[in-house]
């Protein structure tokens, strides 16, 4: 009888759930997987750890610091930090200005086009996405090379 009763219970819950995550937006709902996969792993490494199952208990608090990165990227990602950026004019999206580009490229006023090729490629070389850099920093980058490049 008791496991009729969680088995409802369960049920009960996965509807609710399932009713709140059909009115969320596409990143709530990430948010919401990501939650709740948190707590059904938090659970299973508790309950694993109580039953001195350590051996299985060690790869989920693995997986849950993982899921530890995963909100932080997430978090980076999100509308009102690039809202926040667009304010501070250091978003891709927006023109940068000359002096944000020499001061993204970090070089001076004299620079020639030379020196800017050559700051730009030392950067690019050390933030490529491909090498553990970000896009948004390679879209910088490019961008303020265009502008210098264009603008003399």
């Amino acid at each position: 009888m008791g496991f009729l009763a969680l088995g409802l219970i369960s049920l009960l819950a996965l509807l609710l759930v399932a009713s709140l995550a059909a009115r969320l937006s596409a990143r709530h709902l990430r948010v919401l997987a990501l939650v709740i996969l948190f707590l059904v792993l938090g659970l299973g490494l508790v309950l694993l750890a109580l039953a001195g199952r350590y051996g299985l208990a060690a790869p989920l608090g693995f997986v849950m610091v993982w899921l530890v990165r995963l909100w932080r990227v997430m978090r980076e990602d999100a509308p009102g930090d690039q809202k926040a950026r667009a304010s501070s004019g250091k978003v891709g999206t927006q023109p940068m200005s000359v002096g944000e580009a020499r001061e993204v490229l970090g070089v001076d006023a004299t620079a020639s086009k030379e020196e800017i090729e050559a700051a730009y490629r030392d950067l690019i070389v050390k933030n490529h996405p491909d090498h553990g850099g970000t896009d948004w920093i390679a879209a910088q980058l490019n961008q303020a090379r265009d502008i210098l490049l264009n603008d003399d």
